[in-house]
């Protein structure tokens, strides 16, 4: 990974503001997930895709009311929980990369694509499978492979 798609991820998520401290690899950005991420980065995801955060708890796996508590108690998100955001900050950045366009890329992300049988791509970015789709799709949408 680059270091512009690492700050791009880690801008996403609230960069140094937010994560505690600038990651400049893979490496870091791996320490931050196992550390789990502050819940305000969710916020953030949440705001960027224009959802609220319990709309975005389906795709995280995390039901709602685990995340209103943990809004209310102000705890960090677990290294599962952070890694399932981290997956879609990740394409988040990819789609802003291929559409050059924070609101396109999000309209996308959340529109019904035929080639993904329908379904919304934020929808299954649930899995590793789902989310390798989702990447694929969009490579094949940058260098105009369809």
């Amino acid at each position: 990974m680059s270091l512009q798609q690492t700050e791009a991820i880690a801008g996403i998520l609230g960069g140094r503001e937010t994560l505690g401290k600038k990651p400049e690899n893979i490496e870091d950005l791996r320490k931050l997930v196992l550390e789990g991420f502050p819940f305000s980065s969710l916020n953030l995801v949440a705001e960027r895709l224009t959802m609220s955060f319990s709309e975005l708890a389906e795709p995280l796996k995390i039901p709602p009311r685990t995340l209103y508590r943990r809004k209310s108690s102000a705890k960090r998100l677990t290294a599962v929980e952070s890694d399932s955001l981290f997956r879609i900050a990740r394409i988040i950045a990819h789609a802003e990369s291929v559409f050059g366009d924070k609101k396109a890329a999000s309209a996308w992300l959340r529109s019904e694509i035929p080639s993904l049988g329908g379904q919304r791509p934020l929808d299954i970015l649930d899995t590793d499978a789902g989310t390798l789709e989702v990447d694929d799709l969009l490579g094949r949408i940058e260098y105009g492979v369809f």
